[in-house]
């Protein structure tokens, strides 16, 4: 929860930081041209009031130094409202260069447009569109009032469009308001109709990359949380098997060492599996396997301890009661994780529990499968089984040396065990014995 926390903070400080700073860079370049064109009328190449050119220079300075200060300031650099303040700021430039310079900077209108795409923000797009249409239209009204409309541009509008006299006074008695709604209609309007349909069709395309991107996000979260769901299920999972197995531990300490055991020696052997390219086990089956070895002689606990502690052979009927542990062992585990929501974990406890005593002839028990009727899992269990029993000291009998208990292994093999485990079995058999050899100490 606390890292999907911080990732939605780093993600909302970069949506703030890079817009910003390619709005600074674009109001740095908007400077150089303005810059460019003051050099220009200086030299007389342009013919543009100069005084008129001074103010829209001052002003482009005075607000890329105020975005240079803002860019050197990280908190006011990711804060949420810079980027209101910067687009007010681009708005208010553009009016004033439009209502100066007029027909000169006709194209600066759409600037606060296409800068708005880069914030990938309904309100900010929203925000330089009205602003953009709105300046659009006022700022001839105002350039006429303030009697900065160019006289030579005024003329030739007159003559095209109005076809009346419009100056910068009043003249043939003729009122201001009339002047200016003229302006309006022919002019100011068909302007913002104009970067009205622009505007929109941007908007519009940014609207949706911004759905597109939120709907990514969105599923991006959905894949986090339901990863988080998984790894606690998978945690919750483990726990259960673990607590199933300390169960047989506490019930026998001697079959819970050998639970302990085998399971190390089926982890082994699946790791062997796991290297030979031509042998493909997947990682859920693998670690379902490893998971669900120590769980392979649950039943034993309902086996009284007259008959699992006898030092002695057992009788026919004490030895068909051991019999049963595997049928109990997987009853145990179907209902104990009935729960679970991992099939395949259950199928493959299962398996290994039911099975780990079937042989490759058909000769084992309970159900008497043969060959690869026996699921894998088990006959990896097999194996791991036989040869703890065949190393370690029991009540009833001394233990094998390494040496003893790998030919036993190697003459069971395609009759009780599965040959083609076989090298798998001797690639780690070094592992295997180096694991052992404390306990054989002991």
């Amino acid at each position: 929860m606390t890292e999907n926390m911080e990732g939605k903070a780093i993600l909302t400080d970069e949506t703030e930081r890079k817009p910003n700073l390619y709005a600074a860079n674009v109001l740095a370049w908007v400077v150089m041209v303005i810059t460019v064109v003051f050099l220009l009328n200086e030299m007389g190449i342009f013919e543009v009031n100069r005084s008129l050119v001074h103010i829209c220079l001052t002003m482009s300075l005075v607000q890329l130094i105020v975005m240079r200060i803002l860019s050197a300031n990280e908190a006011s650099l990711t804060h949420p409202a810079s980027k209101y303040v910067i687009m007010s700021m681009v708005l208010l430039l553009v009016l004033t260069m439009a209502v100066l310079l007029n027909i000169h900077t006709v194209l600066g209108f759409v600037l606060p447009i296409l800068l708005a795409t880069q914030y990938r923000s309904r309100k900010i797009s929203a925000m330089a569109l009205i602003g953009s249409v709105i300046c659009c239209g006022v700022s001839p009204i105002l350039s006429y009032l303030l009697k900065t409309w160019s006289e030579v541009f005024l003329t030739g509008f007159i003559e095209t469009f109005c076809r009346v006299k419009i100056s910068v006074a009043p003249v043939g008695g003729e009122s201001v308001w009339v002047a200016l709604s003229r302006i309006t209609l022919y002019w100011s309007l068909p302007q913002m109709l104009t970067l009205s349909a622009f505007g929109a069709f941007l908007y519009s395309a940014t609207i949706n990359g911004i759905t597109g991107v939120e709907n990514q996000l969105k599923v991006v979260a959905l894949k986090n949380d339901l990863s988080a769901q998984l790894e606690s299920i998978s945690s919750m999972q483990e726990r259960l098997l673990y607590t199933m197995s300390d169960i047989i531990e506490n019930r026998d300490l001697e079959t819970g060492g050998h639970v302990r055991r085998t399971s190390e020696v089926v982890r082994l052997i699946a790791d062997a599996i796991r290297m030979d390219p031509d042998f493909e086990i997947t990682d859920t089956f693998y670690r379902n396997v490893i998971n669900s070895a120590p769980l392979h002689d649950l039943g034993k606990i309902a086996i009284p301890d007259s008959i699992l502690k006898k030092p002695g052979a057992l009788t026919d009927e004490e030895y068909e009661k051991v019999k049963e542990h595997p049928i109990i062992s997987a009853q145990i585990i179907e209902k104990a994780m009935r729960g679970v929501e991992d099939e395949e974990l259950i199928e493959t406890a299962k398996n290994i529990a039911l099975y780990h005593h079937e042989r490759m002839d058909g000769k084992g028990y309970p159900e008497g499968l043969k060959g690869e009727q026996i699921p894998l899992e088990a006959r990896i269990m097999a194996i791991a089984d036989v040869y703890d029993a065949l190393v370690s000291e029991r009540c009833y009998k001394a233990s094998m040396d390494f040496g003893e208990a790998y030919d036993t292994i190697q003459k069971a093999m395609g009759t009780q065990f599965d040959p083609g485990l076989n090298k798998y079995f001797i690639l780690c058999l070094e592992k295997i014995q180096a694991f052992y050899e404390p306990e054989k100490k002991e």
